[in-house]
């Protein structure tokens, strides 16, 4: 490997690395307002513990998403696993927001949270967990 693409993949590994650092100091640090919007309850410390526990799904999930994506990306190819990474986070992401726009515009007029957020949240960070796993 000459010089030129080396560089270029040590620059791509280490803004990788800082998105996700990103993804994951924004959460943690966020956590106590994300607990009190997608959580709420009498104790406050009961919000936070589920939004952390919401936040440590997306670390648990990710050597799991590594094993099971990576050995089907061994199988099938960098490019067809590149693929279907890219249709899963497109795919959540579009359901992410149609569930959240549908969820506001059937409970404006009821004016409760309900239970639907906490789950959504939950499972979007479980798959997206899974789905960022580095299968290199």
């Amino acid at each position: 490997m000459t010089t030129a693409p080396r560089k270029r993949h040590i620059f791509a590994i280490v803004a990788g690395n800082a998105l996700e650092f990103y993804d994951f100091l924004t959460f943690s640090y966020f956590s106590i307002y994300i607990g009190r919007a997608f959580f709420p309850s009498h104790d406050p410390m009961l919000s936070l513990l589920a939004a952390l526990a919401t936040f440590g799904v997306g670390f648990a999930t990710r050597p799991i998403g590594a094993v099971v994506i990576g050995s089907w990306g061994d199988r099938k190819g960098a490019k067809a696993r590149d693929h279907l990474l890219l249709c899963a986070h497109g795919l959540y992401d579009c359901r992410a927001r149609a569930h959240a726009v549908l969820r506001k515009h059937r409970h404006r007029r009821a004016g409760h949270r309900g239970g639907a957020a906490p789950r959504a949240g939950f499972r979007a960070r479980r798959r997206g967990g899974a789905n960022d796993s580095d299968a290199d």
